[in-house]
C-alpha cells in the first residue's frame, strides 16, 4: 500500500527518465581499449537516477507522506521548452517539414535563450534577475567548456565563422 503518493509518483518519473536515458544510450560503448567509452557517463547517470527513483518508491511504501497534488503543465513545458530551444539553436537544425532551417547560433545565444525560456516556469521571476543570471551563466559555460576544457562547442558561429 502506498503511504506517500507524491513520493511514489516522483520515484516512478525518475525511473521512467532513467529507462529512456538507458535505452537511448544502448548504442554507445561503455568502455574502449584506450579507456572510458562515450557511453560510460550517460549510462552510469541513468543507473544512479534509476536507483534513486527505486529508493524513493520503496520509501513511499514505508512512510507517510503528502498526497499527490494537481500537476501544472506550465512548469514542465517551460523547462522542456528551454532544453529544446538550446538543442535546436546551439548547432542549428534543419527543419525540412516546415520549410526552413534554424541557424547555428552557438552557446552565446542558445545558453541565455534556454535560461530565459525555462525561467518562465516560475511566475514570480523578474526579468532583470533572469537576464543577469543567463549572461553570467553563459559566460562561465563559455570559459569552462570552450577555453578551459577545450571542447569544440561553437560560441557564436555568425560572428566567429565556425
Amino acid at each position: 500500500m502506498v503511504k506517500s503518493p507524491q513520493d511514489f509518483a516522483a520515484g516512478l518519473v525518475l525511473i521512467a527518465i532513467a529507462s529512456i536515458a538507458w535505452i537511448s544510450t544502448l548504442g554507445l560503448p561503455f568502455s574502449q581499449v584506450g579507456g572510458v567509452g562515450s557511453g560510460m557517463l550517460p549510462k552510469s547517470t541513468a543507473l544512479i537516477l534509476g536507483a534513486l527513483g527505486l529508493l524513493i518508491v520503496v520509501g513511499s511504501l514505508m512512510s507517510e507522506g503528502p498526497p499527490l497534488e494537481r500537476w501544472s503543465v506550465r512548469e514542465a513545458a517551460m523547462v522542456l521548452g528551454g532544453v529544446l530551444a538550446f538543442a535546436l539553436t546551439i548547432r542549428g537544425t534543419p527543419l525540412p517539414a516546415l520549410g526552413f532551417n534554424i541557424p547555428a547560433l552557438g552557446l552565446a545565444v542558445a545558453g541565455p535563450l534556454a535560461v530565459l525560456i525555462a525561467a518562465q516556469a516560475d511566475r514570480s521571476t523578474r526579468l532583470i534577475e533572469v537576464v543577469i543570471f543567463a549572461v553570467v551563466l553563459t559566460a562561465l559555460c563559455i570559459i569552462l567548456f570552450r577555453f578551459l576544457l577545450g571542447l569544440p562547442i561553437p560560441v557564436f558561429p555568425p560572428l566567429l565563422g565556425y
